[in-house]
């Protein structure tokens, strides 16, 4: 088989114009070189391949001189190709070793538009219960009752350790580093802190979302407006999701982030913030029986130690209410 020969059939093989025997040839071909790929799918073996296969044109083109080009053949030539092929044949091992380890170390290509598959972490924490978490980097979360929050596996090695927070509540207190800030992505802010202990509430059934500090500084970014905030130890600001107002003031540190103990502190919370909190801590639904309860506001404490029924019998003795229970609710009126 002459040199162009060779890269006529190898051109084939390449365009899948191959005939069986053909592709049986190259295969053969490939063997014999004791290299084989490795174990990728079809795509991958194919894109592989068809780079192998520039690969070994040029190397034969550039091994090929003017008087090689000619039509004349005999047998002293047909002896030098086969010197050159065994060329080749080291420029096809090093492309497989090249191509092995660029696989190995997750830089196929760099051209490459496929995205690199990121493994990410999802942990929830379901109704009544609370849930703590320790990071990689030393964080420590906990999630309260009908949460849900997402990480990469290897967060703590990025530029910026990020947390998405899709819904719920959560107080992070947070490993101190200074080149790696620690950021939090809820739906309507950013929080990006170095080293600070605060809280997140997002949940979706609130018209608003509020970050509280406990300890140190943060920076929050509302998406609306592209307004930034600086928080200190005591802070809190609540974000409106509809109107997008913008509430600032101050908070009882420990208060904010009591419910880890099972305590919730209510400050003319609106019905439906009751009904979250005892939803998250008892798993009950608390429904209003009418308009005028749901625009009653509540200030009290919630210890998840007390029974539910004592609870609501508390609840509905603040605005002189009645209880009722219907199926899995209990109704308000």
């Amino acid at each position: 088989m002459t040199s162009k020969e060779f890269q006529k059939l190898l051109r084939k093989y390449r365009a899948g114009n191959a005939t069986d025997h053909e592709v049986r040839l190259i295969n053969k071909w490939y063997q014999e070189f004791g290299d084989a790929l490795p174990n990728w799918d079809a795509q991958q073996q194919k894109k592989i391949r068809n780079s192998i296969h520039q690969q070994i044109l040029r190397a034969i083109d550039s091994t090929q001189s003017a008087e090689d080009r000619q039509e004349a053949a005999n047998d002293r030539r047909w002896r030098r190709q086969l010197v050159r092929l065994a060329g080749v044949a080291a420029v096809l091992a090093g492309v497989f070793f090249a191509f092995y380890l660029a696989r190995q170390w997750n830089i196929l290509n760099p051209g490459d538009s496929r995205q690199q598959v990121v493994e990410e972490v999802v942990v929830e924490a379901g109704q009544g219960q609370v849930k703590q978490l320790t990071l990689a980097d030393s964080t420590v979360l906990w999630l309260n009752g009908g949460t849900k929050v997402r990480f990469e596996k290897a967060f703590h090695k990025s530029a910026e350790r990020k947390i998405h927070l899709d819904y719920g509540e959560v107080h992070f207190d947070v490993k101190r580093d200074t080149l790696k800030p620690f950021v939090v992505n809820s739906g309507f802010a950013t929080t990006k802190v170095l080293g600070t202990s605060f809280t997140v509430k997002a949940y979706n059934e609130l018209p608003y979302e509020q970050i509280s500090v406990s300890s140190g500084k943060v920076q929050v970014s509302v998406q609306h407006g592209n307004q930034v905030h600086i928080l200190g130890a005591g802070e809190f600001i609540k974000i409106g999701k509809e109107n997008h107002r913008l509430d600032r003031g101050k908070t009882e540190q420990e208060q904010s982030s009591s419910w880890r103990e099972g305590v919730t502190f209510l400050d003319q919370a609106s019905f439906v913030e009751l009904a979250l909190v005892l939803k998250n801590s008892y798993g009950v639904t608390l429904a209003a029986g009418n308009k005028a309860i749901e625009k009653q506001r509540y200030t009290l404490v919630i210890d998840r130690k007390v029974p539910f029924d004592d609870i609501v019998e508390a609840v509905s003795a603040v605005n002189n209410n009645r209880i009722r229970k219907e199926g899995g609710q209990v109704i308000m009126f």
